[in-house]
Parts: structure tokens; C-alpha cells; sequence
């Protein structure tokens, strides 16, 4: 996992109310530079709180740098 994927998860659990673009910027470059294990980190934050808008934004870097494999897992 990327260093930024771990900032961003970090900020999630310590600032919940982080800003969206800030979000959005750690959400960009994990998309650019992750890969799987950023994308299954990310999805388990995201499932935390489903409902949060702002966590609808961890959706592009699990798309992005997810797997056939993890896209079996979160079906399941």
C-alpha cells in the first residue's frame, strides 16, 4: 500500500469531517499510483459508512486499481 492510501485512511478515522477536496486530491493520486492493496483497504473504509457521501469518493480508486479477484470478494 501507498503512503498516500495510508494518510488518507488515517485522516478518515482521526477527522471525520475531512474536507471533500482534500479527499479528493489523496483519492487521485491512489488512483494514479495504488493497487490492489489500496483498493481493498479503501473498500473496507468505505463499508464502514456506505451511506457518507464523501466516502462515495474512495469508489474511483477501488474501480481503478481493484481486480477481477477483489471485485469477487466484495459480491460475496
Amino acid at each position: 500500500m501507498i503512503r498516500n492510501t495510508e494518510k488518507l485512511i488515517r485522516e478518515l478515522k482521526n477527522n471525520p469531517r475531512i474536507d471533500g477536496t482534500i479527499l479528493a486530491s489523496y483519492c487521485r493520486i491512489t488512483s494514479l499510483y495504488g493497487d490492489r492493496d489500496d483498493a481493498a483497504a479503501l473498500f473496507r473504509q468505505f463499508a464502514e459508512e456506505p451511506s457518507d457521501y464523501k466516502r462515495s469518493l474512495l469508489l474511483d480508486p477501488i474501480m481503478r486499481c481493484g481486480d477481477q479477484k477483489l471485485a469477487e470478494e466484495i459480491a460475496h
